[in-house]
């Protein structure tokens, strides 16, 4: 499907959007650990590195969105043709997927990060695929096993455990 000038210029929108979001992101990241010690800032990685690294992250995939909707809108602009336009509806994948991560959201300060992320991802990988159903609770029981013994234990992230277990912890 050919996109319009108005697609482009949407696209264009978001794209300002995020870069400006995302280099505020990245200045606010430098008021980060001021106040940290000399000795842990000589015996380890400084608390500013991995905030100041998603900032740049974050400036790189927004200027990927930003400079494609412009040149897009630029080219739509030259070739100037009508198109008819569908209407765009939320489709019932899109639905499905934003209410699980709002309930994941919500769910996960009770029960914690990896009952609710194992939950989370087995309803949406189910709803995307539900004829691997083997391999989706493969995946769902071992990613978050592995994202929550990395930031727990090699990068001292301490992810929530949920209030319902607090007492075993």
């Amino acid at each position: 499907m050919k996109k319009s000038k108005k697609d482009y210029l949407f696209e264009s929108m978001i794209g300002v959007i995020s870069l400006v979001i995302s280099v505020a992101y990245f200045a606010l990241s430098y008021t980060i650990g001021r106040n940290v010690s000399m000795k842990v800032q000589m015996n380890s990685i400084e608390p500013t590195l991995f905030p100041r690294a998603i900032g740049v992250v974050a400036i790189i995939i927004s200027l990927t969105i930003l400079i494609p909707a412009v040149l897009g809108y630029i080219r739509a602009s030259s070739t100037d043709t009508t198109t008819t336009e569908r209407p765009k509806v939320i489709t019932k994948d899109r639905l499905v997927i934003v209410i699980s991560l709002i309930v994941y959201l919500i769910i996960m300060q009770y029960i914690g990060y990896i009952v609710s992320t194992i939950i989370v991802a087995l309803v949406i990988l189910n709803y995307i695929d539900k004829s691997k159903w083997k391999r989706n609770l493969i995946y769902s029981i071992f990613f978050p096993i592995v994202c929550f013994f990395v930031f727990n234990n090699l990068l001292s992230i301490w992810l929530p455990i949920g209030t319902i277990f607090e007492a075993f912890f």
